[in-house]
């Protein structure tokens, strides 16, 4: 066993079949993996923000149907990859989390992570200019290894 931790991060779209070559590579090595699905949270439509002077957040009534939905399907893959680790044998764990970014970094050392992989899927230039990226973010302001695929 080398003793090692893998942050596998992947959203509620990644493919079974990628997540099962993971999970046999893991095996193979000897590695424990640690798999953090992000969720996507139900977004705020554009008219709940306030504008000054009036402020606050006017949350529609449904927004709690569409997060306990979000929840439940997120909880429903957290399973999914669960039943996968478990198929093939791979030492590890799944964690989530719904919302809209996520501190990975944080969650890396939490994890006590040795490499992060995770997809690189680019939106377009100007998005990225403005507000940045995760996968740039990560690999300009991270100490660990990044392993980034597409």
């Amino acid at each position: 066993m080398n003793n090692r931790t893998i942050l596998y991060v992947m959203n509620t779209e990644t493919p079974d079949a990628e997540i099962s070559k993971m999970a046999d590579a893991a095996v193979l090595d000897g590695t424990h993996l640690v798999c953090l699905i992000l969720g996507k949270a139900p977004p705020l439509p554009m008219y709940a923000y306030g504008a000054v002077p009036y402020g606050g957040i006017n949350v529609p009534d449904h927004w709690a149907e569409l997060a306990k939905e979000a929840q439940t399907n997120l909880k429903n893959r957290v399973n999914a990859v669960e039943a996968l680790l478990a198929k093939s044998g791979a030492s590890g764990q799944v964690n989530s989390t719904l919302a809209a970014t996520v501190d990975i970094k944080h969650r890396a050392k939490e994890f006590g992570a040795d490499l992060v992989v995770m997809g690189a899927y680019g939106h377009a230039r100007v998005i990225q200019t403005i507000l940045g990226g995760t996968t740039r973010t990560m690999i300009e302001q991270t100490e660990l290894p990044v392993l980034v695929a597409h």
